[in-house]
């Protein structure tokens, strides 16, 4: 059953393997009509007109004027130490901030950090103050 066999010029063996290579092949070759094409990576490319801010820690809007607003509160509570208990922890901060966001909400027209310590100190520091004598009777 050799290849000398006129009849038989290719053995077995061989034959069962080609087959079977031509049956993977054919198995793994998609459909017609169903490939997608090959994909090939592109860069991003930046879309972004804006120019870059040298500072990068430079914040725009209300939330600068709230921060600014908070830390001259802050600066303010300390240097006077006028709120018994004010240490500057973060729960005492979120209620300043709060507050600050009240006052914005409440006055739009404000645009400077100053004003809004006023309207702090009119509004709410008399508010701390007289929760602070009730502790203290």
């Amino acid at each position: 059953m050799r290849g000398t066999d006129p009849e038989h010029p290719v053995t077995v063996r061989k034959f069962l393997r080609d087959q079977a290579r031509k049956a993977v092949l054919w198995a793994l070759e998609p459909e017609p009509g169903t490939s997608l094409p090959p994909h090939r990576p592109t860069p991003p490319t930046r879309t972004s007109t804006r120019s870059m801010d040298t500072n990068p820690y430079s914040l725009k809007g209300k939330t600068t004027l709230m921060l600014q607003s908070l830390l001259a509160i802050h600066e303010s509570i300390e240097d006077a130490d006028a709120w018994q208990g004010y240490e500057g922890t973060p729960d005492q901060l979120d209620d300043i901030r709060n507050e600050i966001y009240g006052i914005l909400v409440m006055n739009p027209s404000v645009t400077d950090p100053n004003e809004v310590v006023d309207l702090w100190m009119e509004d709410y520091a008399s508010t701390h103050l007289a929760e602070d004598q009730a502790l203290e009777i």
